[in-house]
């Protein structure tokens, strides 16, 4: 687990006390012009409703632009601010697309053994370690597997190498009560593509109905005419006639799976900043900094 995330928890967990019913945060792409765009969007969960993922989720309709912009460049930066905690927190890293046509491909980087849980702050990477302490920290992180000069490709259906366990074997070693050796090498695999149509399907469940009648809104974006009009009406007053599950072909599941945490704590009068970034596996180095 990244050393960001208790934390992170925290301030959550105190947000919701207050008067806000939901966690927002801005998220940032860039287009195929190389124009960013940034806007508000909700916070739904750690992918698998499992924190120790370290992979946090958002829904969007198919439709808008963020989504195409996904698929032309998997890169992201989000950004969330907890007022009570006074605490930010900024991530970069990969976003992948979950729905009916787009599963992410995971591979598990190379050297990589399992020991007493199963859960991914376990997964111990038996690369070397450089004991070095740099004063200028390395941000750049290696996302996929290919073989054009680690050379950063920004598809959707490239493998994304990051150590992420299917569910069902995460929940067939939590249920033991010790283990005395390390997981077996054919255990060691990642979501099915059965498992994440289950996740999209949980979380367009947990949905309001309110929040989904949404999906079955005109196009985001479109120019406005009278029968779409109408319909905005219809929808506003739930009068539209549809099935909740209609907007169904339009949600989307966005999984962030970051590489770098910037964290400013604002609490202290000193205030305190530190850099977490994925190393070896689901290895994270902490790294202080300047504020």
């Amino acid at each position: 687990m990244g050393h960001w995330v208790p934390s992170f928890l925290s301030s959550i967990s105190s947000e919701l006390d207050s008067e806000h019913p939901f966690i927002h945060f801005s998220f940032a792409t860039v287009d195929s012009h190389g124009s960013p765009h940034v806007r508000t969007v909700v916070f739904r969960s750690f992918l698998f409703d499992n924190s120790k993922t370290n992979v946090l989720t958002f829904c969007t309709d198919k439709r808008m632009k963020k989504y195409k912009e996904l698929y032309e460049n998997c890169k992201f930066e989000a950004c969330f601010y907890f007022s009570k905690s006074k605490k930010q927190f900024r991530f970069s890293g990969i976003a992948k697309i979950i729905d009916e046509e787009n599963q992410p491909i995971i591979d598990f980087p190379q050297g990589l053994a399992m020991k007493e849980n199963i859960s991914s702050e376990t997964i111990i990477s038996s690369f070397e370690k450089n004991e070095n302490d740099d004063d200028v920290v390395n941000l750049e992180g290696e996302y996929y597997n290919n073989n054009n000069n680690n050379k950063i490709r920004q598809v959707q259906a490239d493998t994304l190498v990051y150590p992420l366990l299917s569910p069902s074997i995460v929940a067939k070693y939590n249920s033991r009560e010790k283990f005395e050796s390390a997981v077996p090498a054919a255990d060691l695999v990642p979501p099915t593509q059965e498992e994440w149509i289950a996740e999209w399907h949980r979380q367009w469940s947990s949905l309001s109905r309110s929040m989904k009648s949404t999906f079955r809104k005109p196009t985001p974006g479109s120019k406005i005419t009278p029968e779409k009009k109408k319909l905005l009406d219809a929808l506003g007053r739930r009068v539209d006639g549809g099935n909740d599950d209609a907007g169904l072909k339009n949600f989307a599941l966005i999984a962030l799976f970051a590489d770098t945490v910037d964290y400013v704590d604002l609490e202290t009068s000193n205030n305190r900043r530190i850099i977490d970034v994925r190393v070896d596996g689901d290895q994270w180095k902490e790294i202080e900094v300047c504020p």
